[in-house]
């Protein structure tokens, strides 16, 4: 007697060929969606369901191809341990599908518990587990009062499988789960009625078992609605492979039409004429096949060659769009006019904003404002994916876990279905979001790949346009700046120009004011006449005013080198010094003075006392007639603070206020806003030019109507740097 494993047991069967071949799909198939997430219960739920199913067919196979009972009746007890565990692995899937593990455990392990029960029984003694022979091979069948226990077992537990999970697609409220839950319960029913014919034989009907059809319309049920955002893949491989098949149909039907009906006439010839009929025949097929495939290929693929053209058409006129805003249009139609979605919304990143803002033109269905921070969790986890995503799997998909919240936030916003991002190294340039189709189809398998293409040639190209855009508005940036820098070193010529003969025209009107001046005074003091002596008066003061003119022209010039600005000064008795020299005379025209020159712990800088006392008593005769030209009193204040490592002094008055047309003139010289004959426009110059001398800065604030305050900083006196 030959050994069980010995191949003299086994013979080929055609009969068990389809039990054979389904067994190894589901189990591969098992494996695929097991190694997708291998900590997943469902997955591990599906790949036990797969594998149980496996143990039954191919079991199945062996007994139909066994030349022995003995040898049949050894595998049939392997046939009886698959589907004793095939009902609770259902069971465990169902629960792990609903996130139910914690409930149910105890039930999942009690259905466990009798699966194990029975395959013990089965394998451990033959009583219960018989074969016979029928056309198609040996077949088992169940013997004993076990059998009607088993049966039990087994159709109560697939009820239960099935309860569960149809009272979950009553319930269930997400249109994507609903349509997987009909899926699977379809599958199930199906399973169900084929799978009866697998016991027919046990009643005395020959009639072939077909159970692994049934098997595999379940198993591949349950593994769409399992990983159906992957098994896009696998659609594809099927949509080729029924392609090739129907290909080669159409192809071989006429070659074997015609050997089949020439075959009474070509068996006649002798052997030579045969096979020269048979080469003609074949050179015939070969040239058949080379005319007509591509027009069998094209009519079996009809939607990929169009979607092939869409994509050759986009890539084509890419190289002749111009700017951003026309290649994001061209992205936009080319999608909506392939797929129809309801609506589009383009994001990119913004440069400037750094943040991801909505674009778009007049084609777009749906116009919103909104701008996304690239650092949101979900936008991390694009960029880092690059993949598209569909809203309906968001929540079936575990590896959405960390995410899921921030990515239905996303999906409210730009109310799409799919997102497609647009990365490149890693980097998120931009997102298209599509909307439902306009004729509520799902997007399949095809859509995914032409989408997948778009984004890698719209990538490319919005990456290009971005930086050819960002150059253009450098150089547009710098081009203006440089205009600004030619302006500021026009205006420096100029002031260094105006200083050059200010100081020339100070030296030659000096002499000959002073001899007036001098002529005058000894006149004065001459005559007896009192209208002469009041004409002499009004004399000596506009040559005085004309002496002082001269004296700033000579500052403003820098021609005093005498000054030296390398002593330590202190700030708050320049203060004081100003406000008692003044005091007086803001009394007598009615504004009040108010100095806080005392809240500095060090208030030395280095520079020049005299100037500095200048330019805070320019400041205040500048406030002093600021509130005189609106009103009788006023206030004006002046304080000392420390900001950092910076002195700082403020004049600050409730005056008239300067308009913000003036404000940026007020340093120029010989700009004034007084009447003519009251200013000669160098004041506030000739402060700005002490206080850079003195390595600060002066600043104004004013609004019409509220006041003006003048901000002069200086360093303190270790701060200042080094000549």
């Amino acid at each position: 007697m030959n050994p069980i494993f010995s191949h003299l047991n086994y013979f080929f069967n055609p009969y068990a060929l389809g039990h054979f071949i389904v067994s190894h799909v589901i189990l591969l198939l098992g494996i695929f969606v097991f190694l997708q997430n291998k900590k997943s219960p469902i997955n591990l739920s599906y790949f036990l369901v797969c594998f149980n199913g496996f143990l039954w067919l191919f079991s199945e196979a062996i007994v139909m191809s066994s030349k022995t009972a003995e040898t049949a009746l050894f595998w049939a007890r392997m046939v009886y341990i698959g589907v004793s565990l095939l009902p609770p692995s259902m069971y465990f899937f169902s629960v792990a599908w609903l996130k139910q593990l914690q409930k149910r455990k105890y039930a999942i392990a009690f259905t466990y518990f009798l699966g194990v029960m029975f395959s013990s029984l089965f394998f451990l003694t033959s009583e219960f587990i018989g074969v016979k022979q029928y056309y198609f091979g040996f077949f088992d069948e169940l013997t004993g009062y076990l059998s009607d226990a088993f049966m039990v077992f087994f159709f109560a537990v697939s009820a239960l499988f099935f309860w569960t999970l149809a009272k979950a697609y009553r319930l269930e409220t997400i249109p994507i789960k609903k349509i997987q839950l009909r899926h699977v319960l379809i599958g199930f029913i199906l399973c169900f009625l084929l799978g009866i014919t697998e016991y027919l034989p046990t009643f005395g009907v020959e009639l072939y078992p077909i159970g692994s059809t049934a098997v595999l319309v379940l198993a591949v049920a349950i593994a769409r609605a399992i990983i159906r955002y992957k098994l896009m893949e696998i659609e594809t491989v099927i949509h080729k492979t029924i392609a090739w098949f129907l290909t080669h149909t159409a192809l071989v039907m006429p070659l074997a039409g015609l050997l089949y009906f020439t075959q009474p006439w070509y068996t006649r010839l002798p052997s030579a004429g045969m096979f020269i009929y048979l080469g003609v025949v074949l050179l015939s097929f070969l040239f058949f096949v080379k005319m007509f495939q591509p027009k069998v290929d094209h009519f079996f693929q009809r939607a990929r060659t169009d979607i092939e053209n869409v994509l050759n058409q986009f890539s084509d006129e890419l190289i002749h769009l111009k700017g951003l805003g026309e290649l994001v249009i061209k992205i936009t139609d080319t999608i909506t006019n392939t797929l129809y979605p309801n609506h589009v919304i383009f994001l990119l990143y913004n440069d400037h904003t750094k943040k991801l803002a909505a674009v778009g033109g007049i084609h777009w269905a749906v116009k919103i404002s909104l701008q996304l921070d690239p650092k949101d969790s979900f936008l991390v986890w694009l960029a880092k994916n690059n993949r598209i995503i569909n809203h309906d799997f968001v929540e079936l998909d575990p590896r959405f876990d960390p995410i899921r919240e921030q990515a239905e936030e996303y999906f409210q916003q730009v109310k799409a279905v799919l997102v497609i991002p647009l990365v490149l190294n890693e980097r998120l340039i931009g997102i298209i979001n599509l909307g439902r189709k306009g004729n509520l189809k799902l997007y399949r398998a095809l859509d995914y790949q032409f989408l997948n293409r778009l984004k890698n040639h719209a990538t490319i190209a919005l990456s290009n346009s971005l930086v050819y855009d960002r150059v253009e508005e450098l150089v547009k940036i710098r081009t203006e700046e440089l205009a600004q820098t030619q302006k500021q070193l026009i205006q420096a010529e100029k002031l260094a120009t105006l200083g050059t003969l200010a100081g020339g025209v100070a030296h030659e009107i000096n002499n000959p004011l002073t001899a007036i001046l001098t002529n005058i005074q000894m006149m004065q003091m001459t005559t007896t006449n009192a209208e002469d002596k009041e004409s002499f008066t009004l004399m000596e003061e506009a040559t005085k005013r004309c002496r002082t003119i001269v004296q700033k022209l000579m500052a403003y010039a820098r021609q005093n080198p005498e000054k030296k600005r390398n002593k330590p000064v202190d700030l708050s008795a320049v203060v004081k010094n100003a406000v008692g020299l003044l005091q007086y005379q803001f009394q007598q025209d009615n504004i009040q003075l108010h100095a806080e020159a005392d809240g500095v712990s060090n208030p030395a800088v280095l520079g020049n006392n005299g100037e500095l006392e200048q330019v805070l008593t320019n400041l205040l005769l500048n406030a002093r007639d600021a509130v005189k030209t609106v009103s009788r009193q006023g206030e004006v204040f002046v304080s000392l603070a420390q900001n950092g490592a910076m002195l700082q002094l403020k004049v600050r008055d409730n005056g008239c206020g300067i308009s913000a047309r003036v404000l940026p003139k007020i340093f120029d010289p010989f700009f004034t806003t007084k009447d003519v004959g009251k200013g000669t426009g160098l004041g506030l110059s000739i402060c700005q030019s002490i206080i850079e001398q003195h390595h600060g800065k002066i600043t104004v604030q004013s609004r019409v109507g509220e006041g003006t305050e003048f901000i002069v900083e200086l360093p303190e006196n270790d701060k200042v740097p080094a000549s």
